[in-house]
């Protein structure tokens, strides 16, 4: 059936959606693709547009110079009728798209920790008779860029803490390295916000800034205006989440301890958080369910399963690659039992290659989608309708194709 999704999850709505619809300015605009196409369409069009406005303006200025010199002279007569022209092409001018209001967040770390950053030993975690993690054996270093994975309550946040040191582990020894400065953002950010405090109050707090320049630094987090004035209980989910990202960021740490970062924030927000983290320089540990934000940030994953860590050196699409191959060996295992040992290297041979082969037509499947997909977003392209209904249809293929060739991979997950 139909579906329409609204949803800030990136990852989802790639991985699902076949039409990205797009509101703004109180108008809908409709792109063919998935978001990571629409955001590729909607650039090339904001270049285009840009494009266009440029040569109007250019053209605008040749005609008032025109005027100007040859108003009250001989060419009167022209000069008139580059007024005329001058009206139309004013009247018909493309106007420049208002800027959407976007956080504007740059991070600045403090002075460089020491090479290795924590060192955590036989550390293990328990409340009351519940044992949330055991034997955990970690080393993390300057400049690494982690994320935390593990299920809804398996200790994610508790590590982030120890990590912290806002607790103490039951067993174990935590350090801390040399001129290291952390700081934690807490998945819920009002355990870590006054209610009471207005928004200028909160930041201000006794930190050496005049409350002028507290509320400049505000603005870029999108309190302008009389929302510095707001009490902290009157705040959104989105703006406590901003306010908290605000105050995190003031203090220079080198060593971020991120839970759920992007809870709340609109998908602009998380844009502009992600560029900034990138630019960090120093040290992340990021626990989130934005699998974008994780495949775009971070080289090295952290799997937290029944107490303990598994540590993959990798990209979140690199891990999940990896996990699924390990599920298509599952499915191979018995068959090559059943086989018998004379057969085992052709069983194991061929489902191997059966593998690579969908993951390589798969590729060649989003390659082809993503080529009509730009033909689409070519607003020539619409000047004839042959051409039109040829570019969407050969879109509906490749759009079939990639169904099948997903659904022959689940086949292969799903066994495993």
């Amino acid at each position: 059936g139909a579906a329409i999704i609204v949803s800030h999850d990136r990852y989802l709505i790639d991985a699902v959606t076949t039409r990205t619809l797009e509101l703004e300015e109180r108008l809908v605009t409709s792109f063919p693709g998935a978001y990571s196409v629409y955001v590729r369409l909607k650039a090339e069009l904001v270049e285009r547009r840009r494009e266009l406005i440029e040569r109007q303006q250019e053209e605008i200025a040749k005609l008032e110079a025109y005027i100007r010199r040859y108003k009250a002279g001989n060419r009167a007569t022209m000069a008139k009728s580059r007024e005329k022209r001058l009206g139309r092409v004013q009247q018909h001018a493309v106007e420049a798209p208002r800027q959407a209001k976007t956080m504007r967040v740059k991070t600045s770390a403090g002075a460089a920790s020491g090479k290795t950053v924590l060192t955590m030993r036989g550390v293990m975690k328990q409340y009351g008779h519940q044992r949330v993690l055991q034997d955990i054996e970690l080393l993390l270093f300057r400049g690494e860029r982690i994320g935390l994975l593990g299920a809804n309550g398996v200790g994610k946040s508790t590590l982030l803490k120890l990590m912290a040191r806002l607790e103490e582990p039951t067993a174990g020894r935590i350090t801390h390295g040399t001129g290291v400065r952390v700081t934690y953002f807490a998945q819920e950010p009002t355990s870590a916000l006054d209610p009471e405090n207005s928004v200028l109050d909160e930041v201000l707090a006794d930190r050496p800034m005049t409350p002028e320049a507290v509320r400049t630094y505000l603005g870029r987090f999108l309190f302008n205006g009389e929302d510095v004035f707001k009490q902290v209980a009157m705040l959104s989910g989105g703006e406590r989440q901003r306010l908290s990202l605000a105050k995190m960021l003031l203090d220079e740490p080198n060593v971020l301890l991120l839970d759920e970062p992007t809870n709340h924030l609109d998908i602009p927000s998380r844009e502009a958080l992600e560029a900034a983290l990138r630019d960090f320089a120093g040290t992340i540990v990021v626990a989130t369910h934005d699998r974008y934000l994780l495949e775009r940030l971070t080289s090295r994953i952290l799997t937290i399963q029944d107490g303990a860590i598994a540590d993959f050196h990798g990209t979140y699409h690199e891990l999940s690659v990896k996990r699924a191959r390990e599920r298509v060996r599952k499915v191979e295992k018995p068959e090559v039992a059943r086989a018998g040992p004379a057969k085992k290297p052709r069983q194991k041979q061929s489902s191997a290659l059966n593998f690579e082969e969908v993951a390589g037509q798969i590729a060649d499947a989003e390659r082809d989608l993503e080529n009509v997909s730009r033909r689409l977003g070519d607003p020539e392209l619409y000047r004839d309708p042959d051409l039109v209904k040829k570019a969407q249809q050969q879109y509906k293929g490749a759009e079939e194709r990639l169904a099948e060739l997903y659904a022959l991979l689940e086949t292969l997950d799903s066994a495993g």
